[in-house]
């Protein structure tokens, strides 16, 4: 009668708190039913046998780690890929590819030659039915100038066919700047010495940025916007005027040429576009621009008719209302011809700084005239109250009817 031998090998239940692998002296078995791992005890130490925490399992999940090499048909329900991970087909078709519906899925050769044979003569809308799965694969230098492609460009690897088409099809113009200016005026020049108030005005042209889309195509000659900003201070003579553009002195203007100084602060330009609404370049940043007016001073030279022997610096100014006067500003000598001027028992006389003093000429009714006594009327005063020096020539005789004076 045969006997049945059982034989025992040690065991870790599946409470236990142990984790590590089992110690093992040699030939002995052990097995974890906490990983469902078969243990020996070896030569160099414990080894793992059997058992679904070793060996792949037929069911549940698991995490394989190491390069594997499976021979033979291998079918395989779904799998997904980590990412970063390299894929090598060995050079082997993958054949039973479904229709793409998403941009990112693959595509069949039967699909690529059904869509550029479909009839469509539109070659962008070709490309752009390849344009996700389709790139060049190397760098292209080009060595002409073809739509938005210059001469020497190069056109990088990984392009898509769609921008490539682009480039080829549609050119990209981009804007041209014209830069801002600043001009400066006043109230009026020349003006008498001793004016004050004069009111000067810095004008700024903010330039341009020229070109624009008008319905849907490129206009060079259209401004797409101002290329600075808007001012944002005027500064007149070293007086901060904030954002108003005018100012009005108060300095009294003197002989010769008086300088007003301007500034204007403007603030960044807006963002250019080219032709596709694309940034192009940078915005213009703030800055400033400097400018300047000239307002002369001069003083008066005086033409008239008096009554009075030696007239009073007021009365030579003023003139009665029965006198033939004129009395424009001058820097240089008193010259011109003066038509009809009417005397009643008067004196003709003329006035002028003596800085523009030189011995004028007359001739009175075509008829040369000597007859006229020269003298200085010291501090003569304007209407501003300036003083200075005035020569004052009147005639020796009295006239009295219609003459014709000519001054040189």
């Amino acid at each position: 009668m045969s006997s049945i031998n059982t034989i025992l090998i040690k065991r870790r239940l599946e409470s236990s708190p142990l984790n590590s692998i089992p110690i093992l002296s040699g030939g002995e078995l052990a097995f974890s039913e906490k990983n469902h791992t078969l243990y020996y005890g070896g030569q160099y130490g414990t080894l793992s046998i059997g058992g679904s925490g070793f060996f792949v399992s037929t069911t549940g999940n698991q995490t394989i780690s190491g390069d594997k090499t499976f021979l033979g048909s291998t079918t395989l329900s779904s799998f997904n890929v980590q990412p970063n991970s390299v894929i090598d087909m060995g050079s082997n078709v993958i054949s039973n590819i479904a229709t793409p519906i998403s941009d990112s899925d693959a595509v069949t050769k039967l699909y690529v030659d059904s869509n550029l044979s479909s009839g469509s003569t539109d070659l962008t809308t070709q490309l752009t039915a390849l344009s996700s799965y389709s790139t060049i694969f190397r760098n292209v230098t080009s060595d002409v100038e073809v739509g938005a492609i210059s001469a020497t460009q190069v056109i990088p690897a990984y392009t898509t066919l769609q921008d490539f088409a682009e480039k080829l099809l549609f050119k990209v113009y981009t804007p041209t700047f014209t830069a801002p200016t600043v001009s400066m005026s006043n109230a009026g020049s020349p003006v008498e010495v001793g004016t004050s108030g004069i009111t000067s005005t810095i004008n700024l042209n903010r330039g341009s940025i020229n070109g624009a889309l008008v319905s849907g195509v490129w206009s060079a000659g259209t401004s797409q916007n101002f290329r600075s900003g808007a001012a944002t201070k005027y500064i007149f003579n070293g007086v901060d005027n904030g954002t108003t553009n005018s100012y009005t002195s108060a300095v009294n203007v003197i002989l010769g040429n008086n300088t007003i100084n301007g500034i204007v602060e403007y603030a960044q330009g807006p963002q250019p576009l080219n032709s596709k609404n694309q940034n192009f370049s940078t915005p213009l940043v703030a800055g400033s621009l400097s400018t300047s007016t000239t307002v002369v001073g001069q003083y008066r030279a005086y033409f008239g008719t008096t009554a009075v022997a030696s007239p009073t610096d007021t009365q030579i100014r003023t003139q009665s209302s029965t006198s033939y006067s004129t009395n424009a500003l001058r820097n240089t000598r008193l010259v011109g011809t003066f038509s009809n001027v009417s005397f009643a028992t008067r004196y003709w006389y003329i006035a002028l700084p003596t800085i523009y003093d030189a011995t004028p000429t007359v001739t009175i009714n075509g008829l040369p005239n000597t007859a006229f006594t020269r003298t200085v009327i010291t501090g003569f005063t304007n209407q501003f109250g300036v003083a200075t020096d005035y020569a004052f020539y009147r005639g020796d005789n009295l006239l009295t009817g219609t003459y014709t004076f000519i001054i040189s």
